[in-house]
């Protein structure tokens, strides 16, 4: 495997062999070492000193389960500190069948161009693109696919990402040809856009260059096996995909409502995995499908609309909950909507549900006004002010719009999951070195770390014990995740990832050596963090810690010295 080298200045590119000590560092654990050896701290992350790097996992192209994960990388401008945002879609697979484990685009060009940049297995296009400016990604890769055929996989930006606001993000073109899966957190897209880059084109190829595995007998018998059990354990998110969790946070009273004033919704049935299932069937549209090469769950969906139009795909919780109930939205076409838009304005979801629950606290918005959402969601495309405030994410939007209640740390909105109900995933949203990210450590109902011989040390979901134990194990095991390129439903028995990895490539892992490679990779970040001056305060906004929760009346009560032993266990 190699990198490829991009510069943006000099329109130049190089292949290069891995270094020795990046020999057995893939996705994460690359993304995040690249940054630290590479990127300077203290660099404006839109600057020509950033770089953004797409590196794929270990196991793709392989038969484990769910391989074809992305993982995209850089300073973030939305935090300041390092960023790994993760996404499926077709790219990390195509990058593997071309013989990379990771592209890196560095600099800046001096003229003021947008490009395209075409990549084979032995060179790089630059392509000068002016008609795509502007465009939204649905309308990018239809024009990119009407050139260069439909078999071709695609990354690119909306026109959130050309100007450069903080809450853009990647598409990553699906197994279908939509630009539906998002690397979403952080504002990679701005980092891209920063770069002039538009859109990366990667063509099918014949001539596919994976690493030979090291022992294909034991590496098919054990993922055969492990299949076997993983594809009807993962039955329900399979048939209602990750919706199915609407029903279950409002039912322990924990659903973000009204930004986060209250943890249900008294519209739940009409925007719940099983009202989106049953839609989702009368229209004809798919309610399971694969989210990229080599997904076994098949978690991910295809909405349509009254018509049987193709609207959305990858209809998520966190997208129908922080643009459902916590803007009192419960109209799940509207809301759909809004999942299509911001996938073509090329903006994170997660961060609009909170960036647009601020607009309204600001009455830019009215309550409930799905419309109004859509309407400023749509003005990024123009440049709208307001519409480019609330794009630049929660936390500028509040500032700017004089609002005081903002779900985020270190300066990334909320997920869709209300720590004072879901403690463990306040946690992981304190201690994180990403800022609030539930992927960094996903606490959510009947998970628990390594200690399955004792389960009940973890606590119960609602309850603040054992959340110290159980966030610091879960970022661990998401490290791992991320970094090996699989999904983290997978969420793997650490003994059968050990022996897959030793398959694979003859590393001989066991699980010392497992805890101690995640370990590594939250050092890298933390200390990159600690270089740029990010003070990880370990805590979250106070009104969680003041304002009880309805129904359940709960408040969050694990403060900052209690919350920093989860980083001082790496």
């Amino acid at each position: 495997m190699k990198f490829l080298r991009i510069n943006m200045n000099k329109k130049s590119y190089k292949f290069e062999n891995l270094k020795s000590d990046y020999s057995m560092l893939a996705g994460r654990a690359l993304t995040s070492k690249i940054i630290l050896d590479e990127v300077e701290p203290t660099c404006n992350p839109l600057g020509a000193k950033n770089k953004i790097i797409f590196a794929n996992g270990i196991f793709v192209g392989t038969s484990f389960p769910c391989p074809g994960r992305l993982s995209v990388g850089a300073k973030s401008p939305l935090t300041g500190g390092i960023k790994e945002s993760n996404s499926g879609g077709v790219a990390a697979t195509r990058i593997g069948q071309l013989g990379l484990r990771a592209i890196i685009i560095e600099e800046i060009p001096e003229e003021d161009e947008l490009y395209t940049l075409i990549i084979s297995k032995s060179k790089v296009e630059f392509v000068k693109s002016p008609e795509l400016k502007g465009n939204g990604n649905y309308e990018t890769v239809a024009n990119l696919m009407n050139k260069r055929g439909n078999k071709i996989a695609t990354l690119s930006i909306g026109p959130a990402g050309e100007q450069l606001l903080a809450a853009a993000t990647v598409a990553v073109s699906d197994l279908f040809g939509n630009p539906a899966r998002h690397a979403g957190r952080g504002g990679m897209g701005a980092v891209l856009g920063s770069k002039k880059v538009k859109a990366i084109v990667l063509p099918k190829t014949s001539e596919i260059e994976y690493d030979p595995i090291k022992s294909p007998e034991e590496f098919k018998k054990l993922t055969t096996e492990y299949n076997k059990i993983l594809i009807p354990k993962k039955r329900g998110l399979t048939v209602y995909g990750t919706s199915a969790l609407v029903r279950i946070a409002d039912e322990i009273g924990g659903l973000p409502t009204k930004n986060f004033r209250m943890g249900s919704f008294d519209q739940m049935d009409n925007i719940s995995g099983e009202r989106i299932y049953d839609t989702i069937i009368s229209r004809g549209g798919r309610p399971t499908e694969a989210c990229s090469p080599g997904c076994v769950i098949r978690c991910s969906n295809r909405y349509v609309d009254k018509e049987g139009e193709y609207l959305t795909s990858g209809f998520e919780y966190e997208t129908i909950v922080l643009n459902g109930s916590n803007l009192l939205i419960g109209d799940l076409d509207t809301i759909a909507q809004i999942d299509r838009t911001c996938d073509d304005m090329g903006v994170d979801t997660i961060e609009m549900g909170n960036a647009m629950a601020v607009a309204m606290e600001a009455g830019l918005v009215k309550w409930g006004d799905g419309k109004g959402v859509l309407a400023l969601l749509r003005g990024i495309a123009e440049g709208v002010m307001e519409s480019r405030i609330v794009a630049s994410g929660a936390s500028t939007a509040a500032k700017v719009l004089g609002v005081t209640r903002v779900p985020e740390c270190m300066g990334q909105g909320f997920p869709a999951y209300d720590p004072r109900v879901f403690k463990g995933m306040g946690v992981t949203y304190a201690t994180s070195p990403m800022g609030a990210d539930h992927t960094s450590g996903p606490a959510i109902p009947g998970r628990i770390g390594w200690d399955t011989d004792n389960p009940e040390s973890y606590g119960d979901l609602k309850e603040s014990k054992g959340k110290i134990k159980l966030g610091r194990e879960l970022e661990i095991i998401a490290s791992l995740c991320d970094a090996f390129g699989f999904c983290y439903f997978v969420w793997p028995d650490l003994e059968f990832l050990a022996e897959a990895i030793t398959a694979r490539y003859g590393w001989n892992f066991d699980f010392d050596r497992l805890i101690a490679y995640g370990k590594m990779i939250l050092l890298n970040e933390h200390e990159f963090n600690a270089r740029a001056g990010i003070l990880q305060k370990n805590l979250l906004p106070s009104f969680f810690y003041d304002e009880e929760l309805p129904p359940t009346n709960q408040k969050f009560d694990l403060k900052p010295e209690k919350l920093k032993e989860v980083i001082d266990y790496f």
